[in-house]
C-alpha cells in the first residue's frame, strides 16, 4: 500500500515538474522582438537584459546581440574582447555561425582587431561548418567578395581568384542567399573564374531578381534584362524585359530608364 501511495505521488511530482516547465517556457522569438524595438528605440540597457535573457534560455542570437552591444558601446562600455567573447559563445556553445561570421567581419574591417582578411575568410570557413547546428552563409558570400575584388594577404601578397569567388558564392546561393544568387549570375556572365554561360548566369539571376532591393539584386536585375532583351541565354522577350528595366530603375539603377525609353518609344 505504501509503495503504491509513493508511487502516485512520484507520478504526481512529475506530472507538475512538467507542467512547471511549460509554464516556464520562454517564447524567444517574442523576446527577441522586444529586444530588438528596445534597441532601436535606443533603450540599450534595456535591450541588453532581454538580449540576456533570450542567452539564458539557449538562443544564439542574445549571445550575438550582446557581442553587437559591446562592439558599439551600446548600454555597455565597448569592449572588443567581450564582443569576441560573446560572438564566440553564440558559436560553441549554441551552434550558432552568425557568431563565427561577426568574428570574421571584424577581421576583415579592422574594428577593433588589427586587420587581417585571411584571418577573416578563416572564421567565414568556419561560420559555414556543417558540424554548427545553425551555419551562416553569408560568409561564404563574404569570402567570395573578398577573393573576385581581391585583397593583401597577411604576408603582404595580392590575392584575387575568381574561381575561389565562384566556389564561395555557389556555397551561398545553393544555401539561399540572394546575394550569392546574384554575384554568382554575374561570374557566369563575364566568364570570370567559371566559364561563360548564359544559361547559368539567367538562372541565377533570375533567382536573385525574385526577392526585394538586397545588396546586388538591383545589378542582377539589370543585368537580366538585357539579357532577355538581346535573348542571350533565354528566349528573346521584350515585355520581360520592359518589366525588368523598371525594377531596375526602381531599385536605384538610373541608367535603365534610358532602355525603358528605347523600348517604349517614350524617348524625349
Amino acid at each position: 500500500m505504501l509503495k503504491r501511495i509513493f508511487s502516485v505521488l512520484v507520478v504526481f511530482c512529475m506530472v507538475l515538474s512538467i507542467t512547471s516547465g511549460f509554464a516556464e517556457e520562454i517564447d524567444t522569438n517574442a523576446l527577441f522582438q522586444e529586444a530588438r524595438a528596445a534597441s532601436q528605440n535606443k533603450e540599450y540597457e534595456k535591450a541588453n537584459e532581454l538580449f540576456l535573457q533570450l542567452y539564458e534560455a539557449g538562443d544564439p542570437r542574445g549571445a550575438e546581440m550582446l557581442a553587437s552591444s559591446y562592439q558599439r558601446g551600446q548600454g555597455v562600455d565597448k569592449n572588443i574582447e567581450e564582443a569576441i567573447r560573446w560572438n564566440l559563445m553564440a558559436a560553441e556553445e549554441f551552434g550558432g555561425g552568425r557568431g563565427y561570421t561577426n568574428i570574421g567581419q571584424m577581421y576583415e574591417n579592422g574594428d577593433g582587431v588589427e586587420q587581417s582578411y585571411e584571418k577573416a575568410i578563416a572564421y567565414y570557413d568556419m561560420s559555414m561548418s556543417s558540424d554548427l547546428k545553425s551555419p551562416d552563409f553569408k560568409g561564404a558570400r563574404y569570402a567570395g567578395v573578398l577573393y573576385e575584388n581581391g585583397f593583401t594577404n597577411d604576408a603582404g601578397e595580392t590575392v584575387q581568384d575568381y574561381a575561389k569567388a565562384a566556389a564561395y558564392y555557389q556555397i551561398a546561393a545553393d544555401n539561399g542567399d540572394v546575394t550569392g544568387n546574384a554575384y554568382l549570375g554575374r561570374l557566369y556572365d563575364l566568364g570570370l573564374g567559371v566559364e561563360e554561360n548564359k544559361e547559368l548566369a539567367v538562372k541565377y539571376y533570375s533567382v536573385a531578381a525574385q526577392s526585394g532591393n538586397v545588396t546586388g539584386v538591383a545589378e542582377a536585375v539589370y543585368a537580366l534584362a538585357h539579357l532577355a532583351e538581346e535573348g542571350n541565354g533565354t528566349e528573346k522577350d521584350l515585355a520581360w524585359a520592359i518589366d525588368l528595366y523598371q525594377k531596375a530603375l526602381e531599385y536605384g539603377v538610373e541608367a535603365a530608364q534610358e532602355d525603358l525609353n528605347r523600348l517604349t518609344g517614350n524617348a524625349e
